[in-house]
């Protein structure tokens, strides 16, 4: 049976909320992630790679709740507040994160690398390619 248009708005209206609600939740936890105030246990590289590749997505700095909904778009899933952190320290320390207020980005050198692994392809082979990247180039702090 078709959905209607009114559906699909509600759908995704109900969605932002869901993206809204749990960014709210895990901020503070990200934050003293962040602030070194809490210890990250270590995540899998497949959730370093949906989040970093959510971050790349579009070029743009990125609210906690835009990296959720971009994350969730990417990967199909919603992000623990644990693949967060991890992701943005693994990031920091690669030198690729930039923290502007509450927005997240790429640095300009974590863009154009990124950019470099992902060139072109489908998502699958983009991903895999930047799994693999990630892979074999350990942050500098993991060294």
């Amino acid at each position: 049976m078709p959905t209607s248009n009114a559906d699909k708005g509600d759908s995704v209206e109900r969605a932002l909320e869901v993206y809204s609600q749990w960014s709210r939740q895990i901020a503070p936890y990200v934050q003293a992630a962040l602030a070194g105030k809490v210890q990250v246990p270590r995540q899998t590289v497949s959730a370093e790679v949906w989040l970093t590749f959510a971050l790349y997505w579009e070029g743009s700095k990125k609210t906690l709740e835009n990296l959720v909904r971009d994350a969730d778009v990417v990967g199909h899933s919603l992000p623990s507040a644990e693949e967060i952190a991890w992701t943005l320290l693994s990031l920091r320390n690669r030198g690729w994160l930039s923290i502007q207020g509450d927005l997240y980005g790429l640095t300009s050198e974590g863009m154009r690398t990124v950019e470099s692994v992902l060139d072109k392809g489908s998502l699958k082979e983009r991903t895999q390619r930047l799994t693999a990247w990630l892979s074999s180039h350990s942050p500098q702090s993991d060294r």
